[in-house]
C-alpha cells in the first residue's frame, strides 16, 4: 500500500469519527479511483452512505462489496455484508438473489430457499410473474424434498389460474406430509388438493384412511367417491369403503362390500384378499343377522299329528242306515262295504289329502338364507346405482337373476340402470328410489 493511498485512509477514517460524512465518502470514492472494486473500500463507502441516509446508493456498494469478497474467496464475509444490504432495504431483490446463491454454493439449502421465496414475492408484487415462477423453480430443484417449496410453487399456479399444475404440487407436497407423519398438515394440504380436481387414487385413500381412522366416516364416504368412478375394482378402495360404513354403524353396507371383494378376489385368483374379505363376513355376520340360515321345522306326518279316530261303535252300522235312508230298496254295493275294515280306508284318504295341504304349504316355506341374499344384493346394486357405477349393480343384477328369475324388484332396478344409461346419468347426488 503507498503513502498516499494510507494517508486517504487515514484521512477517511478521521472525518467518519468525526460525523464528517460527506468528507469521508469522498475519500473513499479517491480510494476506489486507484483502486477501482476494492472490497475493503466499497464496504466502508456503504456503510458510510447508509449512515447518510442514502439507502439506493448504500445497497448497491454493499453489493458491490460482498461480491468483491466472494471472488475473493471469503463466502462468510459476503454473507454478511450481503445481510448488510437487506437489513437497509429488505426489499432488494438482487441482495436476496445474491444471499440465496451465497447459501447454495455454501451448501445451506434452507436458507437459500427462504431468500428465494422472498425473491419470489418481491417479483409477484412487481407483477413479473414469469421471473417469480423461475426463482419458485429454483428453489424446487434446490430443495425438491422441501414441502414449503413445494406449497410455494402450487399457491403460485393457484394465482395464475394454472390448476392442473397446482394439482401436481399439492399432491407432491400431500403425499411428502404423509411419508413425515404431518397427518393435520396432510389432510389440509390434500382437501386443498382434491378440490382443485385431484383424482390420484393413493391420495384419496391415504385421506379416507386418515378420516376412518379419527372416525369421521361420512368424510372418508364422501372422498371415496372419486376412487370407486376411477377404478371400482380396486381392493383398498372397496376395503375402505366397507370400513367406513361399518364406522357409521352401517353393516349390512359393509357385508354387501366385503361380498363384492370377495367375489373380485376369487375372479383375480388373489386367494388371500378372498379369505380375508370372507374372514371380516364372518365377523360382521352376526351383527346383521345374516348368520347361517334357520332351519324349516320339519314338516311332521299328517297321519301321526291327526288325533287317532275315535272306535267303531257297536251298534248298527250308521252307513248302512243312512243308505237306507237316502234310496231304500236299491242295492249299490254299500252294504258291503261299511265293515270296519271299509270305514278306516275312508278316514285314511280323508287324512292323506289333509297330508297333501300339509305338503304343500312345506313347498311354499321360503329360506330365511335366499331371502336374506336377494336383498343384500339388491342393497350392494342400490349401493353401487348412488355411486354412479351403473355397470357394476347391472353384474349384480344379472347374478340375483339367474337366481331368481323374474323377481320384480331385479327388473325395476335392470329397467331403471337401462334409463340412467340412455340418457348418460352420472350424477351421485341421487341414489335408485328404494
Amino acid at each position: 500500500m503507498g503513502d498516499q493511498t494510507r494517508a486517504t485512509k487515514e484521512k477517511a477514517g478521521k472525518y467518519a469519527q468525526k460525523g464528517q460524512l460527506k468528507r469521508a465518502v469522498k475519500e473513499y470514492e479517491k480510494l476506489l479511483e486507484q483502486k477501482p472494486g476494492d472490497a475493503w473500500t466499497l464496504h466502508r463507502l456503504a456503510e458510510l452512505r447508509a449512515r447518510q441516509g442514502d439507502k439506493p446508493q448504500a445497497v448497491d456498494s454493499f453489493i458491490q462489496a460482498a461480491d468483491a469478497y466472494s471472488e475473493e474467496g471469503f463466502s462468510d464475509r459476503a454473507v454478511a455484508i450481503f445481510k448488510q444490504a437487506l437489513s437497509v432495504d429488505s426489499t432488494c431483490l438482487e441482495a436476496n438473489m445474491r444471499l440465496a446463491d451465497e447459501y447454495a454454493s455454501k451448501g445451506f439449502e434452507r436458507d437459500a430457499v427462504c431468500h428465494l421465496f422472498k425473491a419470489a414475492s418481491l417479483y409477484q408484487k412487481q407483477e413479473m410473474p414469469d421471473n417469480a415462477l423461475e426463482v419458485l423453480k429454483r428453489s424446487v430443484e434446490l430443495s425438491p424434498e422441501d414441502l414449503d417449496c413445494h406449497m410455494h410453487l402450487a399457491r403460485f399456479f393457484v394465482k395464475q389460474d394454472q390448476t392442473e399444475k397446482a394439482r401436481e404440487e399439492f399432491l407432491k407436497a400431500a403425499m411428502e406430509l404423509k411419508k413425515a407423519g404431518r397427518m393435520d398438515e396432510f389432510v389440509t394440504v390434500a382437501e386443498r388438493a382434491i378440490r382443485l380436481g385431484t383424482e390420484s387414487l393413493e391420495l384419496h385413500q391415504a385421506l379416507a384412511e386418515n378420516f376412518i381412522e379419527r372416525g369421521e366416516c361420512d368424510k372418508a364416504l364422501d372422498v371415496l367417491k372419486v376412487p370407486m368412478r376411477i377404478r371400482s375394482d380396486d381392493f383398498a378402495t372397496l376395503d375402505l369403503s366397507a370400513r367406513a360404513h361399518l364406522g357409521r354403524d352401517d353393516p349390512s353396507r359393509a357385508v354387501s362390500i366385503y361380498k363384492r371383494l370377495a367375489r373380485l378376489a376369487h375372479r383375480k385368483k388373489d386367494e388371500k384378499t378372498a379369505r380375508q374379505a370372507e374372514a371380516k363376513l364372518e365377523e360382521i355376520r352376526p351383527e346383521t343377522g345374516t348368520g347361517p340360515a334357520p332351519q324349516p321345522p320339519p314338516v311332521s306326518d299328517s297321519r301321526e299329528s291327526e288325533p287317532t279316530p275315535p272306535p267303531l261303535p257297536d251298534t248298527d252300522d250308521p252307513w248302512e242306515e243312512e243308505t237306507e235312508k237316502a234310496d231304500p230298496g236299491v242295492d249299490d254295493g254299500w252294504e258291503e262295504e261299511t265293515d270296519e275294515k271299509t270305514m278306516l280306508v275312508a278316514i285314511d284318504d280323508l287324512l292323506g289329502e289333509m297330508g297333501k295341504d300339509t305338503d304343500t304349504e312345506a313347498e311354499a316355506y321360503v329360506d330365511p338364507a335366499a331371502e336374506s341374499e336377494l336383498k343384500e344384493g339388491i342393497e350392494e346394486a342400490d349401493f353401487f346405482i348412488g355411486q354412479g357405477l351403473l355397470d357394476e349393480a347391472d353384474d349384480i343384477l344379472v347374478d340375483l337373476e339367474d337366481k331368481y328369475t323374474g323377481h320384480p324388484e331385479i327388473s325395476d332396478r335392470r329397467d331403471e340402470i337401462k334409463r340412467l344409461k340412455d340418457i348418460g346419468w352420472m350424477d351421485d347426488t341421487e341414489s335408485f328410489p328404494r
